[in-house]
């Protein structure tokens, strides 16, 4: 199987959008964020057959919309408080 239909997401990838999405909240501890979203997400970050979802140029809103569909905003800003010092 050729590799022109896949499309990696990497654990930077998920840094970015963790980022962008705590963009605001200093002190956050991204690596430990990034860590409980992996364990909540184990297939995230990996190689994914590319879909129209999924693109090479829609990674980061891809990642968004799967951490958005696992935890509401209260979760995710509750990963964030408790992994801010």
């Amino acid at each position: 199987m050729s590799d022109f239909n896949k499309v990696r997401v990497t654990r930077a990838d998920l840094e970015d959008v963790i980022r962008e999405k705590a963009a605001g909240v200093s002190g956050v501890d991204l690596e430990a964020v990034v860590s409980e979203l992996v364990a909540r997400l184990p297939d995230l970050v990996d190689e994914h057959t590319a879909t129209s979802a999924l693109r090479a140029d829609t990674v980061h809103a891809w990642i968004e919309q799967q951490i958005d569909a696992e935890c509401t905003s209260a979760e995710f800003d509750a990963v964030l408080k408790a992994n801010t010092p």
